[in-house]
């Protein structure tokens, strides 16, 4: 589900809407309305809260630590422990390099996401609102100018992307937000004869300034299905990592662990404070407190089972090892990745900052079985990643 957080009010897909006093209410009145829908509710967030920006700027042809380290001086937040950025991918321009930075002011979005999910409602991705603007026309001009302005209350957003040049956001606020818009487009040079203009409202109305431009209303753009490339630069939350195909074929158990990590995963690239606390979510811990304390029980039998399945030169007990895994892993450590070939494993992590140094061995002591044997120290890579290498015994 597309859902729109812009200002003081949450807009979904059909034209529903529920307004909020302020950010740090948004996660209540959002499950209120959402109140009978089956949960987990997983949501594709359009975020343009008050203190979000979009502003184009020139920049270098980097990836996204390079532009961090250029951009920051004019935009500290992009280096700031607990703030949300991204960015559009940069353009080539006959004058250089340009791209849209998209930043939080203050920090609210990884917080907004705990909140949400304590209530059920997962945050799968994250957009900027110009992002999803851009994305909406279904067909572009002959010329290639596209134009697209969403107006509510008093508030108004456009992503302008000219002939020539780079794309720009707008910005209006004001009781008169319409008339400022409309002023906009109709200034001379704002926009090409033969571009394409969108203006999105609450709803479509035949009185209105913008009888001269396609039309459609905010409820029916949230229910388009808007596509965006699975590593676009504008996503606000950092991608889960990817799990090898022997994980992916463990029994049930691997599936719990998986589950325990899920949050963690989601927020791993935007900062350890973050990835921990989704990591030891007190509500999914509560929920798998039951599952776990019966799968410890039934240990024995489990691996009794197991190994009379297996029978000689059975398959390596990649299961034993997750569980182990799940079992043991510190609060201060996130899983990012658990490979096996033949009878070699690796698990691959990141370590909280402040954990202390020796954190990682210690686990890896702990970790210690007769089916497996570790082939030395735990790897350990800046800024805080891990890797246990290990081969299983049978």
């Amino acid at each position: 589900m597309t859902i729109l957080l812009w200002g003081n009010a949450w807009w979904l897909p059909g034209g529903g809407s529920r307004s909020f006093p302020s950010l740090g209410e948004a996660p209540a009145a959002l499950a209120e309305y959402l109140a009978e829908s089956p949960k987990p509710v997983r949501i594709r967030l359009i975020y343009a809260p008050d203190a979000f920006e979009s502003v184009a700027t020139p920049c270098p042809l980097g990836n996204r630590p390079q532009l961090a380290a250029a951009l920051s001086p004019e935009f500290p937040t992009l280096e700031a422990e607990g703030h949300a950025w991204s960015h559009e991918p940069v353009l080539t321009l006959h004058d250089g390099h340009s791209t849209i930075v998209h930043y939080e002011r203050e920090p609210a979005l990884f917080q907004l996401g705990r909140e949400l999910a304590v209530l059920g409602l997962a945050l799968e991705s994250a957009w900027p609102l110009s992002t999803f603007l851009s994305a909406l026309p279904e067909e572009w001009s002959i010329s290639g100018a596209v134009t697209v302005v969403a107006i509510a209350g008093d508030r108004a957003l456009g992503h302008h992307h000219p002939t020539t040049g780079g794309p720009a956001v707008k910005r209006w606020t004001g009781d008169d937000v319409e008339g400022q818009v409309s002023a906009w487009l109709g200034a001379p040079g704002t926009r090409d004869p033969n571009g394409l203009v969108l203006v999105l409202r609450p709803r479509v109305e035949t009185e209105t300034p913008f009888a001269g431009y396609d039309r459609l209303s905010l409820g029916d753009a949230l229910g388009r299905s808007v596509t965006f490339p699975r590593n676009h630069p504008a996503q606000l939350l950092p991608p889960a990592s990817r799990v090898s195909a022997p994980m992916l074929a463990v029994a049930a158990s691997g599936l719990l662990l998986l589950s325990a990590c899920f949050f963690g995963w989601r927020y791993v690239e935007a900062g350890q404070a973050q990835e921990r606390a989704f990591a030891a979510n007190a509500a999914a811990k509560g929920q798998l407190k039951t599952e776990i304390a019966r799968a410890t029980a039934n240990e024995p039998q489990v691996r009794l089972l197991r190994a009379a399945l297996a029978g000689p030169g059975g398959s390596p007990p990649v299961t034993e090892l997750l569980e182990q895994v799940g079992r043991t892993i510190p609060r201060e450590l996130t899983l990012g990745r658990v490979a096996v070939e033949g009878a070699r494993f690796r698990v691959e992590g990141f370590a909280a900052p402040g954990a202390a140094p020796d954190l990682v061995a210690r686990w890896q002591a702990e970790m210690k079985a007769t089916t497996w044997a570790f082939d030395g120290p735990p790897v350990l890579r800046a800024p805080g990643e891990f890797a246990v290498l290990g081969t299983f015994a049978r």
